[in-house]
C-alpha cells in the first residue's frame, strides 16, 4: 500500500486481522497448554461425574492462576485495535461509492448504530473476561448474555450493510465478502439452534458416566426423590455417601467415623441432616448433613459439614433440594446463620454456592480457619491444671 502525503504509516489489513485473530488464539493455547501441565485435576474435574481428558475452554482460561491473568491480558490486548476496526468499518461503510442516495440520514445513522453494537460486543468481552463469576457473578453473567446478545445482533447487522451500502458489488472481491458473511451468519445461527436442540433433547448423550447402564436408569425413568431427615438406620449409606466425599476431595483415608459412632451421633443430635433417595429402588442418592454450634452474637446457628450427591444422578436439582430442606429448617426456628466451608479448588461446588444468596465470609471479612489435631489437644490439655 503506497503512502499519501498525509500518511505517517501503513499497515496491511491482512497483517492487522491475523494479529487479532491471533492474539486469543495464542493467549487460549498457551492457557491450555498450562492447565495441562500444571492444572490437570483442577480443571477436568466435572460435577457431573464425566472423566474429561482436556480441560474445557472456560476451565483452561478462568480457572486457575496463571492461566487467568495470561488470557485477560491477550483479551484486553486484543480488544484495543477491535474497538479501532469498529470505526474502520463504520467509515468504510459510509464512503461506499455505491452508498444509497436516498434516504441517506437513516443509512449514516444505521452505520453509526451497527459501530455502537460493534463496540458494546468488544466491551462486553472484556468485561466477561476480567470479571470472572467467582468474583462478581451478576456483572460477568450480564457481560456473558451482552456478549452474546450484541455479537450475533451486530454479525447480521453488519452482513445486511454490507450489502445496502453497496460495498459488496465495488468489486469481486466485495461480492465474495459478502457469501462468507452470508455463510457464516447462516451457519452460525444454524449452530445455536442445533446446540439448544441437543441440549434440550439429549442431555444425557453428552454427559456419560462411566457406569452407564444405571446412568440411563437414572435419567430416563425421571424418578421421584424422596427427602427425609437422617435415623439410625440410615448410617450405612450415610457413610458411604462420606467416603464417596472423601474421595472427590482427594482425602480418601481422611474418613476414621465407624457406622457405630454415626449411630450413636445421630440418635444423640450430635449430628443432624437430610437424605434424598430415589423412590423406584430405594437407593440413597444424595445427603446433606449439618450441626448447631453457637454464636454468642448471635445465638445458636446451622453449620452444613457435608453435601454429596451421588455422580449418577447429578443435575437433577437434588442439592438444591437439599438446601431448600435445610433452609426451611433455619427460617422455621428462626436461626440467623447457615454458614459452611468449601475447598478453595472445588470450583463446581464453588459455582453452586454462588448461585445461593449468600457472600464468602473470606473475602469480605479475613475469617480464617484452624484446626488441632487429638495429638495437639492433648499437649495443650496438659496446661489445663
Amino acid at each position: 500500500m503506497a503512502l499519501g502525503d498525509d500518511d505517517l504509516m501503513s499497515i496491511s489489513f491482512q497483517t492487522c486481522a491475523l494479529v487479532i485473530a491471533g492474539l486469543p488464539f495464542t493467549g487460549f493455547l498457551l492457557c491450555l497448554f498450562l492447565a495441562l501441565f500444571l492444572h490437570f485435576e483442577e480443571t477436568t474435574q466435572t460435577h457431573c461425574g464425566v472423566d474429561n481428558w482436556l480441560p474445557s475452554v472456560s476451565a483452561a482460561v478462568s480457572s486457575v492462576p496463571p492461566e487467568i491473568y495470561i488470557w485477560r491480558i491477550f483479551i484486553a490486548v486484543h480488544g484495543g485495535p477491535r474497538l479501532v476496526l469498529a470505526f474502520i468499518y463504520r467509515n468504510l461503510l459510509l464512503t461506499s461509492p455505491l452508498r444509497p442516495l436516498t434516504h441517506v440520514k437513516i443509512f449514516r445513522y444505521l452505520c453509526h448504530f451497527g459501530c455502537g453494537i460493534h463496540i458494546a460486543e468488544n466491551l462486553f468481552l472484556i468485561g466477561l473476561t476480567c470479571i470472572s463469576s467467582r468474583e462478581n457473578h451478576e456483572a460477568h453473567k450480564i457481560s456473558f448474555f451482552g456478549f452474546v446478545l450484541t455479537s450475533f445482533f451486530y454479525m447480521f447487522v453488519a452482513t445486511w450493510l454490507f450489502s445496502y451500502s453497496g460495498r459488496r458489488r465495488t468489486t469481486s472481491l466485495g461480492e465474495t465478502s459478502y457469501e462468507y458473511k452470508v455463510l457464516a451468519s447462516v451457519a452460525a445461527l444454524i449452530s445455536i439452534f442445533v446446540a439448544m436442540s441437543v441440549r434440550h433433547s439429549s442431555t444425557e448423550f453428552w454427559l456419560l458416566p462411566r457406569d452407564y447402564p444405571e446412568f440411563l436408569i437414572a435419567r430416563f425413568n425421571d424418578m421421584p426423590i424422596e427427602i427425609t431427615e437422617i435415623k439410625q438406620g440410615d448410617a450405612d449409606d450415610i457413610l458411604r455417601l462420606i467416603k464417596g466425599l472423601a474421595v472427590y476431595e482427594k482425602m480418601p483415608d481422611a474418613v476414621e467415623l465407624t457406622v457405630s459412632q454415626l449411630k450413636i451421633d445421630i440418635e444423640t443430635k450430635a449430628v443432624l441432616g437430610y437424605i434424598a433417595r430415589a423412590e423406584e429402588n430405594h437407593e440413597m442418592v444424595g445427603m446433606l448433613l449439618f450441626y448447631l454450634p453457637y454464636s454468642t452474637w448471635q445465638g445458636q446457628y446451622v453449620h452444613m459439614e457435608d453435601l454429596y450427591v451421588d455422580p449418577k444422578y447429578r443435575q437433577l436439582g437434588i442439592g438444591k433440594k437439599l438446601w431448600a430442606k435445610l433452609a426451611e429448617y433455619a427460617a422455621n426456628r428462626n436461626i440467623k446463620r447457615l454458614q459452611w466451608n468449601v475447598l478453595d479448588w472445588n470450583q463446581p461446588a464453588i459455582s453452586f454456592y454462588e448461585k445461593l444468596p449468600c457472600r464468602c465470609l473470606t473475602k469480605e471479612e479475613g475469617w480464617l480457619l484452624y484446626r488441632m489435631g487429638p495429638d495437639d489437644i492433648k499437649i495443650l490439655a496438659k496446661h489445663a491444671d
